[in-house]
């Protein structure tokens, strides 16, 4: 696949990406961090009074530390767009953000009962309030990072296969 055709592609999916979370809300600037210890408040801070249309990559690498996973779900919601749209685009260059965003995209196996049943209903507070367009999106995703991204490291791609075997296969 030539640049230009992976250019388009990578351009039909933000715009189906930006389509589906055209309307959402914003969660506030006190519910951003789920975790209100000061480090995680403070590594969240950047993103107070932001919209994700407004999330770049020059902006989340410095704000690495600031760990999606210390979102509130709505804040979470609120700003993976952005995530996912940066992971697509610059796939190897965000390096842990890629790894920690399609992680985050993965049904949790079963394992030990509790720590399973705590992350599975993490995902699922996280994925369910999505609407059904929202959830496609993000199945598009998947589908195009492992199409773009497979070929120059499969054993990268993993989670990206399980999350859509686990849950947005069916989306």
């Amino acid at each position: 696949m030539g640049e230009e055709e992976r250019d388009e592609r990578l351009q039909r999916l933000k715009d189906e990406i930006e389509g589906a979370f055209r309307d959402m809300p914003y969660p506030g600037d006190d519910n951003i961090a789920a975790n209100k210890r000061d480090e995680c408040e403070e590594g969240l801070a950047a993103f107070k009074g932001k919209h994700w249309k407004d999330i770049t990559f020059e902006f989340l690498v410095p704000n690495l530390k600031s760990s999606a996973t210390f979102f509130t779900p709505e804040a979470y919601r609120f700003y993976l767009p952005a995530y996912l749209m940066v992971v697509a685009e610059y796939y190897f260059e965000s390096d842990a953000l890629s790894v920690n965003i399609i992680k985050d995209l993965v049904l949790p196996d079963e394992g030990k009962y509790e720590k399973w049943k705590r992350n599975c209903d993490e995902f699922y507070e996280r994925f369910e309030p999505l609407n059904t367009e929202q959830k496609r999106a993000i199945k598009s995703f998947l589908e195009f990072t492992i199409d773009m991204y497979m070929y120059r490291d499969a054993t990268l791609c993993n989670d990206n296969i399980l999350a859509l075997e686990r849950y947005w296969q069916y989306m």
